[in-house]
């Protein structure tokens, strides 16, 4: 549960439609997603389509079609827009030029920014079939409190445990 030192000072980001969850903004975690209300065990608490739909495994030739299509690259950005991270400066260097030497090799060319920056909001935020903007903001666990399941595009996250008003919701992933 968190501590009431913890919220003071914290604003609420988003909510979900069914009060079970909402992202805040907390000075001492960052973004945080705590529970709305009691969650029983077994209950959905996130049923989410793929904004970017897409397996990690198929990440170049996706990137590749993005690259070529400056319109749909900035229309993708703009869906991920509250994803970390916000800008390439925001990826340690070494992570960074690692990446630029394997997206020129597998885009067969040197990679935009705006291309970079979609890699890596991909690559942070990614699960097996995509991006999916609402359970990226969840937090991780080594104790996670929600079930992850993804198929055909869609991911579904429920309670693994009952979840008390007010609690950190997290995943193993």
């Amino acid at each position: 549960m968190a501590s009431l030192s913890e919220l003071e000072g914290s604003c609420t980001i988003f909510e979900a439609a069914n009060q079970a969850w909402s992202v805040t903004y907390t000075p001492n975690r960052g973004r945080a997603v705590f529970a709305g209300r009691l969650i029983n065990r077994g209950e959905p608490v996130l049923v989410e389509r793929a904004t970017l739909r897409a397996p990690a495994t198929s990440c170049a030739a996706t990137l590749a079609e993005f690259a070529a299509s400056p319109e749909r690259l900035v229309h993708m950005l703009e869906a991920l827009a509250t994803l970390q991270p916000q800008a390439l400066e925001e990826v340690s260097g070494e992570l960074r030029a690692a990446a630029e030497e394997e997206l020129a090799q597998a885009l067969e060319t040197a990679a935009s920014a705006e291309v970079q920056l979609l890699y890596w909001k991909w690559r942070t935020n990614g699960f097996e079939e995509g991006v999916f903007v609402r359970a990226s903001m969840m937090n991780h666990s080594c104790r996670p409190n929600l079930w992850v399941n993804v198929a055909d595009g869609t991911i579904q996250l429920r309670a693994r445990r009952q979840i008390e008003l007010g609690t950190l919701s997290a995943l193993d992933q």
